[in-house]
């Protein structure tokens, strides 16, 4: 009798952990949907943005320019960094290198650094990833001799000073 009262408990205790251990992967896979999400929301809005200000007719190289930063580096080159080396290029802004986390990443004519890297000089270093860019930028401040900033605030300060 005891035995089974034994056994019993065992199963119980071995399905309840089962369970909890499920559900600490479920809960951890959903955190992860949702920043995900938000990290696409907030693309969307960055690139509302953007082409709402093109269409006014400003542009982020003449924001630039008009800054003193005529060499930068871009700091994460998924979407929006690649659409930024586009048009800054296009914008006469000279793109020294970028930077990445993700070392097997290759862009046509360009030099990647990862971030634990010595960075070369350049004017300015501007931040696209949209998820933890305060972090980012402050990591960047304290290896590097230059201004950073993150696309968001480029953006919105050509907003805020053409509205």
């Amino acid at each position: 009798m005891r035995k089974r009262l034994f056994i019993s408990i065992a199963v119980v205790v071995a399905l309840i952990s089962g369970l909890v251990r499920i559900f600490s992967v479920v809960e951890k896979q959903i955190a992860k949907s949702e920043r995900n999400v938000y990290g696409k929301l907030e693309q969307a809005r960055l690139f509302n943005d953007w082409l709402w200000i093109m269409n006014k007719g400003y542009s982020i190289g003449e924001y630039l320019l008009s800054k003193g930063y005529d060499h930068v580096a871009i700091y994460g080159l998924s979407n929006v960094g690649c659409r930024l080396k586009e048009r800054l290029e296009k914008e006469g802004v000279s793109v020294d290198y970028g930077i990445d986390r993700n070392s097997l990443l290759y862009i046509e004519n360009m030099d990647l650094y990862s971030p634990d890297d010595k960075l070369p000089d350049t004017g300015v270093i501007i931040v696209t990833p949209l998820l933890d860019q305060e972090d980012i930028c402050a990591m960047l401040q304290k290896k590097v001799n230059c201004e950073v900033l993150s696309i968001r605030d480029v953006i919105s300060d050509i907003t805020m000073q053409n509205v």
